[in-house]
């Protein structure tokens, strides 16, 4: 009997191991095709003008202010100054003051024009903190190899190679036969309400669809992913959802000396402490599964096995992800207390506290279900949760087999020559949520590399871009626009 018994589970394991084994060899990446291209040579006056652009401080407006609506007026007589081959060229509208729309029209009617966005604003400098930068924020220094300042990365880095290698395909003579659109909003850093909203909505009216839509987003990476040395080309696909909840306890007040057993900020804070303590549910959401299929193929032999097999091993996947922030941020809705206020004196007991915490949504969820489950976590009905600020549902999951993400993998294969592409989940929030209606295919990259240590630097201390870095992104987008407006080709 125990004889048959230990057989069977001997036979068992073979055949796992064979599955296990014989999944594993499956498991590569589809062949990368892509013909050489002659790239064109993107000269230091190119790496000037972004630190021009830098210069002029385009903060995220307030509506009255007038000296700050100035400087994008500024900002746009540097782009007409500084590309008049594209500015003759391209029809220029101006959307709410401040906002871009360039419509270059193709000759090819039939075909749906692609979009590109970026935005013109940029986060202020912390106050305090403009002595800790390498060189003054707004300086647009060219130093070490960087060009350094506020806005070079996000968002001017972006705005300024599609102005680049627009005006380099027109001067070469280049028709295009599908209509190339560029919007350029002016109030991303605050949500886009009077940028790319108002320009999606024009675009709507209009009766306007693209077939790809191309953001900001993710980049290529480096040093995230163990076993691999090289950059990872990750485009974004979906990006996830913004929301705000405010936490409040309210409490009678009274004396510091008499306090009761707990008071409106420990209660406030054991709430605040369940929550991070707890944290949302983990999951691998679509984007995220794509992504790790696509990597899987150039880890070493286990790490490989691993991910082939995800039926069986996507608990100890899901375990080893969220051991370090920036892959716990995949497989979570992520949550950040980022407010705080109670108490006007220090011997008086507040009658109200208050915290504030922001949730990064994933696809596959939805607001309601997060506000469900921070009230299930907290389990205190003297904490009273209630949404706040602007709401964004986690957006449309893009496709694969799309015309724009083959043209993103084959311009990245151009560009960036052994590095691999994969479908990627952008953390943050973009202008491309906008614009959800006019396309069903919706990207999210930036074509740059960053690093570990890059990640503190946006919206941060010495935000920079590597000079070579913003040559190769106006390669990119000189090559992705030249390759999805010839159509004869595709």
């Amino acid at each position: 009997m125990w004889r048959k018994v230990v057989f069977l589970l001997i036979g068992a394991l073979l055949a796992l191991s064979l599955i296990l084994v014989s999944r594993t060899l499956m498991f590569t990446h589809s062949p990368l095709s892509s013909l050489p291209v002659e790239l064109p040579v993107i000269g230091d006056e190119s790496v000037d003008h972004l630190g021009e652009a830098v210069q002029i401080a385009t903060l995220s407006p307030q509506v009255s202010d007038a000296a700050q609506r100035s400087q994008f007026s500024e900002f746009h007589t540097f782009l007409a100054t500084t590309y008049p081959a594209m500015h003759a060229r391209i029809k220029k509208e101006t959307i709410n003051e401040n906002s871009l729309l360039y419509t270059w029209k193709g000759s090819n009617k039939d075909k749906l024009p692609v979009l590109l966005l970026a935005h013109q604003d940029v986060v202020p400098v912390e106050p305090g903190t403009e002595g800790d930068w390498q060189y003054p924020p707004f300086s647009g220094r060219v130093a070490g190899g960087y060009i350094w300042g506020r806005g070079s990365w996000d968002n001017k880095g972006n705005l300024l190679a599609m102005m680049e290698a627009l005006e380099m395909l027109i001067e070469s003579g280049f028709s295009p036969e599908r209509t190339i659109m560029l919007a350029f909003g002016h109030d991303e850093e605050t949500g886009g309400q009077q940028g790319a909203k108002a320009i999606a909505e024009l675009l709507r009216q209009r009766g306007q669809r693209f077939e790809f839509i191309l953001d900001e987003g993710t980049t290529l990476a480096k040093g995230f992913i163990p076993g691999i040395k090289e950059p990872v080309a990750m485009i974004g696909i979906a990006e996830k959802g913004y929301l705000t909840l405010s936490l409040t306890v309210e409490s009678e007040g009274g004396h510091s000396s008499v306090p009761p057993r707990i008071t409106a900020i420990g209660r406030l804070s054991s709430a605040l402490h369940r929550l991070q303590e707890q944290g949302l549910p983990k999951q691998l959401s679509e984007p995220v599964s794509g992504m790790l299929s696509a990597i899987g193929p150039s880890l070493p032999f286990a790490n490989r096995m691993i991910l082939a097999n995800l039926w069986l091993f996507k608990p100890l996947v899901l375990r080893a992800l969220e051991r370090q922030p920036f892959t716990n941020a995949y497989i979570r809705t992520s949550l950040a207390p980022t407010m705080l206020s109670a108490g006007v004196k220090e011997n008086l007991l507040p009658q109200s506290a208050r915290a504030i915490v922001n949730f990064r949504v994933l696809p596959g969820q939805n607001s309601g279900q997060v506000i469900q489950q921070v009230g299930a976590i907290i389990d205190d009905d003297g904490v009273t949760v209630r949404r706040q600020g602007p709401l964004s549902e986690p957006s449309r999951m893009s496709t694969l087999d799309s015309f724009g993400y083959r043209q993103l993998t084959l311009a990245t294969s151009q560009i960036f020559p052994g590095v691999l592409p994969v479908p990627s989940l952008l953390f943050a929030a973009t202008d491309s949520r906008h614009y959800a209606a006019l396309s069903e295919q919706v990207f999210r990259f930036t074509p740059i590399t960053i690093g570990p240590d890059d990640l503190a630097r946006l919206h941060g201390t010495n935000e920079r871009i590597a000079v070579q870095d913003f040559k190769r992104a106006v390669q990119f987008y000189f090559q992705l626009l030249k390759n999805s407006a010839i159509v004869k080709q595709q």
